[in-house]
């Protein structure tokens, strides 16, 4: 019988990995049907994969954790003579991944009251008659979008239509990014107008990012529809923008092409400060970019030859050129944040600390090549002190080089060299 769910279903490759044992889908693997079998398994729960993977497209080391925390108990999915599962998704698996994504797009919808968000696809009262077209011809669909807005400029990024009738305006952050009609871009929308932003499965970039925080008012509300599958990386983005949740809704709902319905997230952003917030120091951590000089830049060189030690040191001499946007994007790539040249409330807090207590808050999980994170920085760190003979840029992601030195680390104090970093070579770092 062929596979049955939404996700599912129409892919020719999870059809033949079903049937075939020359189409199981194993580690390495890249593709469509990677990235569907990557959401059936975290709308199911079976744990996280990094974005990396997503945006690749691959079957790497977190999926593979994911696929055996599947299989594994109370599952159980072995193949003949088998005690533990292993790391292929066969003809059981997909099946099994299958038959559960059926029963999550047919769940039962929730008894849930919003006063923030439309739980129908009519909307709050209104002629929905007026609404206009989606581009399938059928009239829009009001699910998941915002309802009572503020009485400010109100945005809907990737729109087509169905917040019109609220009051919202349609627009896109990037050119060619999102399908759809012709909308404007946000570009011509002034910085610091709009009370409301909301955005349904719309893709958001780091210009994106960028842009919903130049327009917002201060505690704009920012209303975000996507699925199981996005949740972890728009929560990313949401805490990036220093927004707060203050409602989270789940909503099954079979008219979602994929199947897995609406996760949605009701955010207010942070209060906008236009002056200098004071410190200790008295030259404060005002926003800065490309342009920006005075003393609060040369306080920003200093901190970045501290924290990125392995490049040559920035000139302090207060003026913000290219050489310090570039340092600047170079250490936001590394602490995993928004990679935009811009030292704001972010990039200042983990440049004061945020960094090391992000490391601190890590914890000591088992890492090998292709990990990254605070964990991977708390890593390489170590190994620098272990071995001051060889030492490592600190950037977050366990490659090949920090591979080696960890087989170089666990080969001097006579552990197993294995390249995996568990609780037997933590405690030897730690000690």
């Amino acid at each position: 019988m062929p596979l049955k769910s939404k996700l599912f279903r129409d892919d020719q490759a999870l059809q033949k990995c079903l049937v075939s044992d020359a189409n199981h889908v194993t580690p390495g693997a890249q593709g469509d049907h990677v990235t569907k079998i990557q959401a059936a398994l975290v709308t199911l729960g079976a744990g996280v994969i990094g974005p990396d993977e997503v945006e690749r497209n691959l079957y790497g080391p977190t999926t593979v954790r994911t696929v055996l925390a599947f299989k594994g108990p109370p599952r159980n999915i072995l193949g003949p003579g088998q005690t533990t599962p292993d790391n292929i998704v066969g003809k059981k698996t997909i099946a099994a991944l299958d038959n559960e994504i059926v029963a999550f797009e047919n769940r039962p919808p929730p008894t849930v009251i919003s006063l923030f968000v439309s739980l129908t696809h009519e909307g709050s009262p209104h002629d929905h008659n007026t609404c206009p077209v989606d581009t399938s011809g059928h009239k829009v669909d009001h699910m998941a979008t915002p309802i009572n807005p503020g009485l400010g400029r109100k945005v809907n990024i990737g729109g087509e239509g169905e917040t019109q009738y609220q009051g919202f305006e349609d627009f896109v952050t990037d050119p060619g990014v999102v399908g759809g009609p012709p909308r404007p871009l946000t570009d011509t929308i002034a910085s610091d107008t709009a009370t409301d932003i909301a955005l349904r499965s719309a893709p958001i970039t780091t210009r994106g990012e960028r842009e919903i925080r130049r327009i917002a008012t201060s505690n704009a509300r920012l209303t975000i529809a996507t699925n199981t599958f996005t949740l972890p990386k728009m929560e990313q983005i949401v805490k990036r923008l220093g927004g707060v949740v203050i409602e989270r809704i789940s909503l099954p709902d079979t008219s979602v092409p994929d199947g897995l319905g609406y996760q949605v997230l009701v955010v207010v952003l942070p209060i906008k400060f236009f002056g200098t917030p004071s410190t200790p120091d008295g030259v404060g951590t005002p926003i800065l970019s490309q342009g920006s000089q005075g003393e609060a830049v040369r306080k920003l060189q200093r901190l970045l030859n501290g924290h990125v030690p392995d490049l040559p040191s920035l000139a302090v001499d207060g003026d913000f050129g290219p050489a310090t946007d570039a340092r600047v994007q170079e250490y936001q790539r590394r602490v995993e944040i928004t990679v935009d040249g811009v030292v704001g409330p972010q990039t200042w807090g983990m440049l004061s600390g945020g960094e090391q207590a992000e490391e601190a808050a890590a914890g000591t999980p088992t890492l090998q090549q292709g990990s990254h994170g605070p964990a991977v920085r708390k890593l390489q760190r170590l190994l620098n002190d272990h071995l001051p003979d060889l030492q490592l840029v600190v950037d977050g992601r366990f490659g090949p080089v920090t591979d080696g030195r960890v087989r170089e680390f666990q080969q001097r104090v006579d552990i197993a060299v294995d390249g995996i970093v568990g609780p037997q070579t933590w405690g030897h770092l730690t000690q």
